[in-house]
């Protein structure tokens, strides 16, 4: 007789924050549960309205939650991870547990 068990998939629980340049109120999410492989555009398209630009891969975030970055000003979507910054797309980094994502508008 064979046992087939189901392999549990591992999970990575982050946090997400939005800072807005004060445009409006930041906005943090605890504890967000994203299944392994999980990208950070994954994780901000699960928890935000985002809107990207560019092709299957290599994506730009261009917008979250309705505020949009302003080429004419230098302003634009930037992340950090652990409080670093990081030069993938958001759709090529991977998430581990325990990460803290932050977003926010950056002059460039």
């Amino acid at each position: 007789m064979i046992k087939i068990f189901k392999q549990e998939s591992k999970k990575a629980a982050v946090t997400l924050i939005i800072d807005y340049h004060g445009l409006r109120k930041h906005t943090t999410y605890k504890n967000v549960t994203m299944p392994e492989g999980s990208t950070v555009l994954g994780l901000l398209e699960k928890k935000t309205d985002v809107i990207t630009e560019g092709r299957k891969h290599h994506k730009m975030v261009v917008s979250i939650n309705g505020i949009s970055q302003d080429p004419n000003a230098n302003l634009w979507w930037i992340y950090t991870i652990n409080g670093k910054y990081v030069d993938l797309c958001a759709d090529e980094k991977l998430l581990n547990d325990n990460d803290v994502v932050k977003w926010f508008l950056k002059v460039c």
